[in-house]
């Protein structure tokens, strides 16, 4: 099993895992999802969650169940919200609920679908709809993996300029399995040209496994981790970083994520060098967290 030096698996692993419950084809009660992603924050691995996401059409119920579970002078719940329906309405709602509840909670992120057969065209106006919630943020458009991603990162950088303000993609690996090669050019084409952006996954174990049902390969987070530092760099494959599926191919040390006994090192510190990639949404973070927590070393 991977060795994990505290100070760096901080770094590497601090609110990397967001929870997506929310997305499931079959969710929880509002009520029960925040009941859980704060109980799940208070436990001793809760420094791994990241932001709470939300789909638009639940917000003003979300609000109303924080106003009531949030204490004076506790941590804020960082959101991100999905808009499925309407984009004005989305908009209009997101807003407000930012506006109430800030600074308890804070609209960090919102993932926009991607709009038309063309996937660049709604471009512009998806990042302008989304940066109309507040100022600081960041509009993540869908990046379909079955269309050139320079296509995209092009038509999410000219967006950006206009915008005068950062702009990210959301990468959905939800469906069946992407080949890693592809996924591989999306993350490498991000990171090149330095967009930030998210993936979101049913379920996300702490390295790439197959299923043993349909043989399809479930990305892993310390693969999709180790798959964005090494983008760009003359370290190794991306493709095959992703295809990793054996547990004791990776560790963690204090200067950051080793491969197979060869370090992949970042241009820098490691929690900075995590950058372009946000975050990792999955539906089942408690799993998430019990997966990465397992690679700890006994005691």
């Amino acid at each position: 099993m991977a060795l994990l030096i505290p100070d760096a698996r901080r770094s590497l692993l601090g609110g990397l895992i967001d929870d997506g419950t929310l997305l499931r084809p079959s969710p929880p009660t509002v009520a029960r999802a925040v009941d859980t992603y704060l109980r799940l924050r208070a436990t001793e691995r809760g420094w791994m969650v990241g932001r709470l996401v939300v789909p638009a059409s639940h917000l003003d119920e979300l609000a109303g169940i924080l106003v009531r579970a949030l204490k004076p002078g506790g941590a804020s719940v960082p959101i991100v919200t999905a808009f499925v329906g309407d984009t004005a309405l989305d908009v209009s709602m997101a807003s407000a609920v930012h506006t109430m509840l800030d600074p308890a909670a804070r609209i960090e992120g919102v993932l926009l679908p991607s709009r038309g057969s063309n996937p660049t065209e709604g471009v512009a106006g998806s990042v302008a709809a989304g940066n109309g919630i507040h100022q600081g943020v960041l509009s993540m458009v869908a990046m379909p993996l079955d269309t050139p991603p320079a296509e995209v990162i092009d038509a999410l950088t000219a967006a950006s300029e206009v915008a005068l303000r950062p702009t990210g993609a959301w990468l959905d690996l939800r469906s069946d399995s992407v080949d890693p090669a592809v996924l591989a050019t999306a993350i490498s084409e991000s990171a090149g040209s330095s967009v930030p952006f998210t993936v979101l996954s049913n379920d996300l174990p702490a390295v790439s496994r197959a299923d043993r049902k349909s043989g399809k390969l479930r990305y892993g987070a310390l693969n999709l981790l180790a798959a964005t530092i090494s983008a760009g760099s003359a370290g190794p494959d991306v493709a095959a970083v992703l295809a990793d599926v054996a547990p004791q191919s990776y560790t963690i040390e204090f200067g950051g994520l080793t491969r197979y006994g060869e370090a992949i090192h970042p241009n820098g510190s490691v929690g900075a060098d995590r950058s372009p990639l946000v975050s990792l949404t999955t539906l089942e973070p408690a799993d998430t967290i019990a997966a990465l927590s397992a690679l700890d070393p006994p005691t």
